[in-house]
């Protein structure tokens, strides 16, 4: 934009950026692509345009994006606790307003996604961010009124039949 207000050329402004070091410690964008310096306006000696330094730019570099990815993945990366089969837990719809409902952990699909039964007797799958263990009924039971009654509906299997293979004569 202040090249287009000057009048001034776009690509000698890119070509200056590109062989301007970044920092103290690391050179130019052009150096760091092509493994040398590029020519711009300003004189300079043939020989100074290339170097053997290219190993020493990619530490430099690589422990500078080894630095960001510690602060960023500071607040990001959490351990989700693994929830046990038959574990009474709260989880909520992917709303993220939806209210918390009572359930039981049935089996763990994978290790982020676990089935459960809800009060209602749904079996639902749901991702672990949407399920959180519940402190509040130490019973064991997803209704307080019902310790008598198992805390999983009686699902009966499907009766399927095998079916029956010709053996060959």
């Amino acid at each position: 934009m202040k090249c287009y207000n000057d009048g001034s050329d776009l690509e000698l402004a890119l070509l200056q950026y590109r062989a301007t070091p970044l920092s103290n410690d690391l050179d130019s964008p052009a150096m760091l692509l092509m493994n040398r310096s590029i020519r711009t306006k300003l004189p300079c000696i043939p020989k100074l345009l290339n170097t053997n330094h290219d190993s020493e730019n990619r530490t430099i570099l690589k422990s500078s994006q080894e630095r960001v990815k510690v602060i960023h993945d500071k607040n990001t990366v959490k351990e989700r606790r693994v929830l046990e089969d038959g574990e009474i837990v709260r989880y909520r719809d992917n709303l993220k307003k939806s209210p918390w409902q009572p359930g039981q952990i049935i089996k763990a699909v994978n290790p982020r996604s676990y089935q459960l039964v809800n009060a209602q007797g749904n079996i639902v799958r749901r991702n672990s961010c949407l399920l959180l263990p519940d402190k509040t009924n130490a019973g064991g039971t997803l209704n307080a009124e019902l310790d008598d009654a198992p805390i999983l509906p009686s699902v009966p299997t499907p009766n399927v039949p095998t079916p029956s293979v010709p053996t060959p004569s």
